[in-house]
């Protein structure tokens, strides 16, 4: 329907916008790695032989340009604070039990 056309045209403006606040690199990798813009899906291994990094530089570059794009996505209201927090993952350190 138009509806659901317009709707899909305003969700790739607001993904490419999203997208236009990460590095040149972070953008990459999240596109490889979700398959974004026409691009493959790749795992991290076979992203990290393509860009010539190690698997684990490849999940923190992506570790990054995701924890950006949250940050991103707040200021520009697609998910809201209450969201953010319920998915936030649970601090590392140590118990005081």
């Amino acid at each position: 329907s138009p509806e659901s056309i317009s709707e899909l045209l305003r969700l790739n403006h607001e993904l490419d916008e999203a997208l236009s606040h990460l590095t040149p690199r972070e953008k990459e990798i999240v596109q490889f790695r979700f398959g974004i813009g026409g691009k493959q899906q790749y795992s991290l291994e076979k992203l990290g032989k393509k860009l010539r990094l190690s698997r684990e530089r490849v999940r923190q570059l992506e570790e990054r340009a995701l924890q950006r794009l949250k940050c991103v996505a707040l200021r520009m209201k697609l998910i809201d604070w209450e969201e953010k927090s319920m998915s936030a993952p649970p601090k590392h350190g140590k118990s005081k039990m």
